[in-house]
């Protein structure tokens, strides 16, 4: 379980890294990479508490224009 906390902690950390570009840039292959990132640490998260991370009905698991 620490490995899975340790790879969970640190795609966290690349995808805030990641969001920060985006912020700085504003540059769509930017926003890409983030949500992408943020797709990844929401699957790790559901699997790592066994719950599903809410979504809006139609969005299958997206987020935003995603």
């Amino acid at each position: 379980m620490a490995a899975n906390i340790k790879t969970f902690i640190a795609d966290v950390d690349r995808m805030r890294e990641l969001q920060r570009t985006y912020f700085r840039t504003r540059e769509l292959p930017d926003l890409d990479a983030a949500r992408a990132a943020e797709r990844l640490v929401d699957a790790q998260l559901e699997q790592l508490t066994g719950r599903r991370q809410p979504t809006l009905p139609g969005m299958e698991g997206r987020h935003g224009n995603a």
